[in-house]
């Protein structure tokens, strides 16, 4: 892909760390299918349990440790770490990437290609509230008609810079599976009153929900931000970027989220619905990227682990990436995880999986820059070269052999030190550590 170069010790990486993923999981399946509450793992070393001792069930965050570890050993002088182990002031300042699109008069060669749907998001986020926020998440309010009209015919960074007038960012509004599901409950439970009105039975929520000094609508939660600021030292330069703050308030709801996503995997697994349990791993995937919850490494942890999940649910992925595509940005871009669903059908999921969509949601909750953007399909977008071709048709050849996980050696039991894990990563041609 365009600006970046292939690291074999990453690749490796994945592998291993697909494989024990896959395994865990069917582990955890076992335990559940046999009427157990499910597997029960060591708490030393688990990244949630903070250096607890004891044992607690295998939950989403053990299974993305088994990842991350991976992730870290490929390359230790990456700061791959969870960003709520980091100091608490750090944590509670909300330490977050940052990724530039366009800086100055400087298109980012690994990051443009995601700018134009990238701008039409930003500028329907920003004319669906009515302004923006600036750097003290005070409202920049566009007033009048004339000025919605000129977002809406802005084309460049510093256009809709110009129209703003100042530094500012929108936020991106996620739909929340959990919320809808919570949501479901409360209208089930609810009891008709002595005149006939509506009265739930559990305490109502404001109408509004501020996370992070952010105020998004009902059944939503804070996806990325996109910013943009003036250059300094440069006239007529604007930076156009995703931040995404990780602040406590916001790791509490995507953690729910997840926990609630996770169950919902393993129990499509259990149930043995391919097209459910596809569904079921790429809403996970989607709140995880949207999560960012790694300072480094988010984006190559939510595809491995995606890997491993369908490898565990027997649909092992036979399609390497298309050129020119970055699926975490397809899910950053994507207001409801059933627009990043659509997108990935094209080429990721497995042929004998099409998957059901989530419950839709409302018609002004789905973004058309994400949901109706032309896009050619990536399956027939790869290497026009013969090559290329022969390439591609070799990986989706080899991938085709994979085996069955449980036929191949434990991962955990195989590499089980450090140092049969850095020996495996450097491979058979690299003097032993």
């Amino acid at each position: 892909m365009q600006g970046f170069l292939p690291n074999v010790r990453q690749q490796r990486a994945a592998g291993y760390a697909a494989i024990e993923l896959a395994q865990a999981v069917r582990a955890l399946t076992a335990e559940r299918r046999a009427g157990r509450e499910g597997l029960w793992v060591n708490s030393e070393g688990s990244s949630g349990e903070r250096g607890c001792s004891g044992r607690h069930l295998f939950g989403w965050r053990d299974a993305m440790d088994i990842v991350v570890k991976w992730r870290q050993l490929s390359e230790p002088a990456d700061q791959v770490v969870w960003v709520d182990l980091l100091t608490q002031r750090e944590f509670e300042q909300g330490f977050g990437s940052h990724t530039p699109m366009y800086s100055g008069q400087t298109k980012c060669v690994r990051y443009y290609m995601n700018f134009n749907r990238a701008m039409s998001l930003a500028k329907e986020c920003l004319l669906e509230k009515g302004h923006a926020y600036d750097a003290q998440n005070c409202e920049v309010g566009l007033g009048s008609d004339d000025k919605q009209e000129a977002v809406r015919r802005a084309k460049t960074a510093l256009e809709l810079y110009t129209i703003i007038g100042q530094d500012s960012w929108v936020v991106v509004p996620l739909h929340s599976l959990l919320k809808e599901q919570k949501q479901e409950q409360q209208h089930d439970n609810a009891t008709p009153t002595s005149n006939g009105n509506i009265q739930s039975s559990s305490s109502s929520s404001s109408s509004f929900k501020r996370v992070s000094d952010v105020t998004v609508a009902p059944g939503c939660i804070e996806g990325t931000r996109l910013t943009l600021v003036k250059v300094p030292n440069q006239p007529d330069a604007v930076e156009f970027s995703i931040r995404t703050p990780v602040t406590p308030p916001r790791w509490k709801e995507f953690d729910a989220e997840l926990e609630y996503g996770w169950e919902r995997l393993i129990n499509a697994m259990i149930s043995g619905n391919k097209a459910a349990t596809a569904a079921a791993i790429l809403c996970y995937g989607y709140y995880w990227y949207n999560f960012m919850p790694l300072a480094r490494g988010t984006a190559a942890v939510g595809y491995t682990t995606m890997l491993g999940l369908f490898w565990a649910a027997e649909m092992p992925i036979t399609q390497p990436i298309p050129k020119d595509y970055q699926v975490d940005w397809e899910a950053i871009l994507a207001r409801h995880p059933q627009q990043f669903i659509e997108r990935l059908a094209q080429w990721f999921i497995p042929e004998q999986a099409c998957p059901p969509a989530p419950a839709a949601p409302a018609a002004a909750s789905i973004s058309p820059s994400s949901s109706n953007s032309p896009m050619a399909s990536p399956r027939s977008s790869d290497a026009g070269s013969s090559s290329g071709k022969g390439q591609h048709a070799a990986l989706i050849a080899a991938a085709k052999q994979l085996p069955d996980v449980e036929s191949l050696p434990a991962v955990n039991q195989a590499l089980g030190t450090i140092k049969q894990r850095f020996n495996a990563l450097n491979g058979p041609d690299a003097k032993p550590v």
